[in-house]
């Protein structure tokens, strides 16, 4: 599950970790880095540099991996 928070609005996004794969997308101007299940896709880790997307999606990628889901 993630959650979005913006101001006092909170959003929650439920994502199988059997299904949920990490999507990171390096250009040349930025990085862009998504959960993307069942057609869905969920843009995280926009308040991050784009290194830290980076890692954000390994550490993301080795966790779905260990609980039984494709990563990336």
């Amino acid at each position: 599950m993630v959650e979005v928070r913006e101001g006092a609005q909170v959003s929650r996004h439920r994502f199988p970790s059997a299904w949920a794969r990490v999507v990171l997308e390096e250009g040349w101007r930025d990085t862009r880095l998504a959960l993307a299940a069942g057609g869905r896709e969920l843009a995280i880790g926009r308040h991050l540099p784009a290194a830290g997307r980076a890692v954000l999606a390994r550490e993301l990628s080795r966790a779905l991996r260990a609980a039984g889901g494709p990563g990336a």
